[in-house]
Order: C-alpha cells, then sequence, then structure tokens
C-alpha cells in the first residue's frame, strides 16, 4: 500500500477520480442499498427544514430531500459531480468547498447528510470535521452519516476504473467520536455488500 504523506495528495486523487467517473457513478448511485435509511432521515426532519448534504456527488440524495420538502445546500470538491448536481436537483444550492474548509455559521442548519464522503479523508481528520457538524447545526437537529465498519489507516484502489482515496475507523471507534464530538446516536445499521460494508447513522444534537 502507498503511504500518502500529504493532505494535498489525497485531495488531488479524490477530486480527480470523482470527476473521472461522475457520469458512472451518478448511473450506479440508486440508493438500493441505504435507501430506506435515507428515507427514514428524510421522514425524522421537521417540515420545511433547511439540510447540508457534504459530499453531494451527483444531486441524487439532494433530489430526495427536495422532494420531500426540504432546502439543500451541497458541497463537493468535484467540479463535474456540482455540474450534475445542479441538473439532478435544480431546486437546491450547490457550492465547491473542500470538507475540512467548510465555515459555515453555528446553528446554520436543521439536518446535515454526510455519505461516502468522511471516509474519503485521513482519519486524522474525523473528530475534528464531526464536532464542526455539531457547531453548525441547530439544536435538535439531526445528522445521518455512514463511516467504516472495520478499521483502515489507509488505501488507494480502483473505484468504478479510477484511483481513489479511503480511510476510517472501525464502528466501535466511530461510535465514541461521534458521542465525543456531542451527538447522541439514535439509529444505527450496518449496510452493504459482503466486501463493502459501512454503519449508517442517525445522530441527534440534543436541545441542552
Amino acid at each position: 500500500m502507498r503511504k500518502l504523506v500529504t493532505d494535498r495528495q489525497v485531495r488531488q486523487i479524490v477530486e480527480t477520480g470523482f470527476d473521472q467517473i461522475y457520469r458512472e457513478y451518478d448511473r450506479q448511485r440508486q440508493m438500493k442499498i441505504d435507501g430506506e435509511f435515507i428515507s427514514k432521515f428524510v421522514m425524522s426532519l421537521k417540515s420545511g427544514s433547511s439540510v447540508l448534504d457534504v459530499g453531494c456527488g451527483s444531486g441524487k440524495v439532494a433530489r430526495l430531500l427536495n422532494d420531500g420538502g426540504h432546502t439543500v445546500t451541497g458541497i463537493d470538491i468535484s467540479r463535474k459531480m456540482l455540474n450534475l448536481a445542479r441538473e439532478n436537483a435544480p431546486q437546491s444550492k450547490f457550492y465547491r468547498i473542500d470538507i475540512r474548509e467548510m465555515d459555515f455559521k453555528a446553528n446554520s442548519f436543521d439536518g446535515i447528510v454526510c455519505l461516502y464522503a468522511i471516509i474519503s479523508l485521513p482519519r486524522k481528520w474525523h473528530l475534528s470535521i464531526l464536532r464542526r457538524f455539531y457547531k453548525i447545526l441547530k439544536p435538535g437537529g439531526l445528522m445521518l452519516i455512514n463511516v467504516g465498519l472495520s478499521e483502515l489507516k489507509e488505501s488507494v484502489g480502483d473505484f468504478y476504473g479510477a484511483k481513489m482515496y479511503w480511510s476510517h475507523f472501525g464502528k466501535e471507534k466511530n461510535f465514541e467520536l461521534i458521542r465525543k464530538a456531542g451527538f447522541q446516536i439514535k439509529q444505527w445499521k450496518t449496510l452493504g455488500s459482503k466486501n463493502d460494508r459501512h454503519v449508517f447513522i442517525i445522530a441527534l444534537k440534543s436541545n441542552a
């Protein structure tokens, strides 16, 4: 396994990779695996919620949120993914922002979605990103996120024909980090195929 020594290298791999596969990823992203859990999250939000979709990809989750009556702001680092997201979810607003550089005000959103995004960042960043999610959520806000089931320090491999980067902790460590960031875990479920399983979590920022 090749050791990546800089965050710049990771960003380049992820950005270039998704720019290369955006059409294929959109075609494959049918939400057959996680669609039921996403629907639970959508229905758990209060009517007319404002939601931040982090690593929004081609905008299919944003469209589902729009269809549920919610307002969506999406961020991603892939220009081509963002262009496709604007086609798939024209009611939403999309911006090219690195997750590590997002600077939304405290208490800005009723909900946050982060699917297949934090796992493509070095895990040294995961806790600080979770804390940032907590800060920008309103009290009583909900977060939907997927994290690793098993530990993976760092890996570069093929993803739909492009090079991609992954890094994550195992399930129990991820639970620990989410709670350490201030969240209460309300629901979780392990989903995916035999060799590609993730833990999907709905967590609450309490009103306290």
